[in-house]
Order: structure tokens, then sequence, then C-alpha cells
């Protein structure tokens, strides 16, 4: 079996340590040896998941463009359903994690490309959360999530990845 685990985020420096990056943080934890392939647009690792082959994905066509990369992955490796999609959630508060196979975006424009390229009812999303700023408009919320994590956010945030790759361990 070929599996396939695809973490949203935005390629350059800027942004590796932002909230909306979580889904290339929790990759990271299961590998560091990264190859740029410019025809899948995606940066990929594999490793071995449970006995099977599993494709690590970081997409490098920024987040809004996901999909992109996702389909060309896919219909490359051909990889076993679901595939996962690791994803930063503002719906969710700091720490707070969801597994969850249901087909809608909740808003997220990431998640929103990769439906738009790929079925939702194949692709099970790992959300982890990273709350809301006090002010709710829209354009808050962009900024909220391209803004690092303070230093006493890190602690909390080290330890959501940890749990959620232990519970999609044992339930994928």
């Amino acid at each position: 079996m070929t599996k396939l685990m695809v973490g949203l985020g935005n390629p350059g420096q800027q942004y590796s340590r932002t909230r909306h990056n979580l889904g290339w943080m929790f990759l990271d934890q299961l590998a560091s040896d990264w190859q740029i392939n410019t025809k899948l647009k995606a940066a990929l690792a594999q490793t071995v998941w449970r006995g099977d082959k599993l494709w690590l994905v970081k997409p490098q066509t920024y987040m809004n463009r996901s999909g992109e990369a996702v389909r060309r992955v896919v219909d490359y490796y051909q990889p076993d359903k679901p595939v996962v999609v690791v994803h930063d959630d503002a719906d969710l508060a700091l720490g707070r994690w969801k597994l969850q196979l249901d087909g809608r975006s909740a808003g997220h424009r990431g998640v929103e490309s990769v439906y738009q390229h790929y079925p939702a009812d194949q692709v099970l999303r790992l959300r982890l959360g990273v709350g809301r700023p006090d002010a709710p408009l829209p354009h808050q919320l962009e900024d909220w999530v391209l803004q690092p994590f303070t230093a006493e956010q890190w602690p909390l945030v080290q330890q959501m990845l940890q749990q959620a790759l232990e519970e999609l361990q044992t339930k994928w």
C-alpha cells in the first residue's frame, strides 16, 4: 500500500513558523530530508507508516493553490484513499485538534483548493487549532494566521503536534 499525507503551508522562510504553516510543521515530525520536485510542484519525503510506504507532501504553490500540487502528486503516485490533509484551523482553539472526513472546507482556502482538484470525500482532514484573534474581521484573520506563534505558545503547539500525530497513528 502507498499512503499520502499533505501538509498545507506556504513556501518561504518568512512563513516557516507561522500559524498557517502548521501542516508543514506536522510533517516535519515525520521527515527532515525534503526533495523539491518542480514537476509535481511539491517538496516530497518518503517514510514508512505502520508498515506502508508513506509519501509526505508540502505543496510549493502557496496555500490558496495547494490543490494543484495535490492533484499532480496523486496522479503520479496513485495512493490509497483517503489522502490525509493536515492544516491550521482558526475555528479550533490553540492546542486542540480534530480528525474528520466530511467534505467541508469551513472557509479554509487551502482546503477549498484541494477540494477543487481532488474529491472531498476522499480527504481525511487533520485540523490543528490556532484559535482566532480578538477582533473578528476577515482581514484580521488572514493577518493572524500569517503571524508566528509566540514563545509562550510554542510548548502548547509542540504538545498539540505530538498528540495529534499519536491519534492519527491509531486511526489511519
